[in-house]
């Protein structure tokens, strides 16, 4: 399978989850944890089960402010 996706999180009061440019999961900050307050990540490793990617990563980007939903639009498109 050949198919690209764009993963998102955009964390302001809350933690946005996109998947391309749809909203699939809010998370309150409050229920985060991380010593920072902010989530802490390992790409290409599943949550729940810490299963590893079958898949490339290409084009990770950091950004110092939460990504609005246009702007998550404007990067899927």
């Amino acid at each position: 399978m050949n198919k690209w996706y764009l993963a998102t999180i955009a964390i302001s009061d809350s933690a946005r989850y996109y998947l391309n440019d749809e909203l699939i999961a809010t998370v309150p900050k409050g229920t985060i944890s991380s010593m920072s307050g902010f989530p802490s990540a390992t790409i290409g490793v599943g949550r729940r089960n810490q299963a590893h990617m079958d898949g490339k990563i290409d084009d990770v980007r950091f950004y110092n402010k939460a990504l609005s939903l246009e702007e998550i639009k404007s990067l899927y498109e």
